[in-house]
């Protein structure tokens, strides 16, 4: 059985949305190795003095237990085109440590900065993010992703987005995209054309 892993951001020395992460900690460890147990990240981990001074990248990798956390400054990799990859098989609906089946699909991106990945026809996410659409009026993400992500549903609680099933045909009806995770905040104004999406 894979380890779990758990992506947090760290800013000013906090981990940021931490409630979303220990939810996301107890929910896959019950449904993974059904094992009851809750987390306070706040007081469990042991941030470092640099992550007081800039933004850092908190991994932990764990199952019954935590195993590993590691930190490090976070660097944003631009993405700015995406490349369409059918795959049908593909599954993750925990965030397992084993990414190899991601990476092997991410290998297969070529000049693209990322893969958007479809599987059955409808659209799923990138190979590190969810995705976000605009209409020019409100954001929609899939409602098939392989991986719901904290960032994804903190906004789908907030009303801020809306999920709905987004087919590759759909694609052209909308505007723009923009990309979210633990690490990447909802920030409109970094928005693509949906042009930047290629087959």
């Amino acid at each position: 059985m894979s380890l779990l892993l758990e992506t947090i951001r760290i800013e000013k020395g906090l981990p940021c949305h931490a409630a979303y992460h220990e939810h996301r900690m107890k929910y896959s460890l019950e449904k993974v190795f059904s094992v009851t147990k809750s987390f306070n990240l706040k007081k469990e981990l042991h941030i470092p003095d640099e992550a007081f001074r800039q933004t850092y990248k908190c991994r932990i990798i764990y199952d019954e237990e935590i195993r590993q956390v590691e930190y490090v400054p976070y660097v944003k990799t631009p993405v700015k085109v995406l490349k369409i990859i059918e795959n049908n098989r593909i599954s993750y609906p925990f965030k397992f440590a084993d990414r190899s089946k991601l990476n092997e699909l991410f290998s297969m991106k070529g000049k693209a900065d990322d893969i958007l990945i479809a599987k059955n026809g409808f659209v799923t996410d990138t190979s590190r993010a969810n995705i976000l659409f605009s209409d020019g009026e409100k954001w929609i993400t899939p409602a098939t992703p392989l991986l719901k992500g904290t960032c994804r549903q903190r906004l789908l609680d907030e009303g801020r987005i809306f999920e709905q099933e987004i087919r590759t045909s759909d694609l052209v009806f909308f505007r723009s995209f923009v990309l979210i995770n633990a690490m990447l905040d909802f920030l409109p104004e970094n928005q693509l054309p949906v042009q930047n999406i290629i087959y």
